[in-house]
């Protein structure tokens, strides 16, 4: 295969990944999305380069690709913030065991005897 033609797998394997499916198993409308993705992505680098080699990139044709890539793409989930039953018991239960820890805190802080704090 020809440095362009791997270039070019490469950069649909890329656009796959980002569109969340399997480059080698892709529905004909997959494909569509796939080379959309490829293209975008084509167009927002070659702007990006012209711009670092001291060249005039056309800013509303760069703002509009990347605007329509971001809407194309699927949301990415943080993992962290992902919730489930069993990690939002875990996150309730942290909450009530803190504050159980600081009343219990300020329960004993109250019960000392007053000449032991003006000591």
């Amino acid at each position: 295969m020809s440095n362009r033609s791997n270039d070019m797998k490469a950069a649909r394997a890329e656009a796959a990944a980002l569109l969340g499916l399997d480059a080698e198993h892709l529905s004909p409308a997959d494909n569509l999305r796939v080379d959309l993705v490829t293209s975008l992505r084509a167009a927002i680098d070659h702007a990006a380069a012209t711009v670092i080699d001291g060249g005039n990139a056309d800013l509303g044709r760069l703002i509009t690709a990347v605007d329509t890539l971001v809407k194309l793409l699927p949301e990415r989930r943080d993992p962290e913030h992902h919730v489930t039953g069993a990690s939002a018991r875990e996150r309730l239960l942290k909450i009530v065991q803190a504050a159980i820890a600081a009343e219990d805190a300020e329960a004993s802080e109250l019960s000392r005897p007053i000449a032991a704090v003006q000591t």
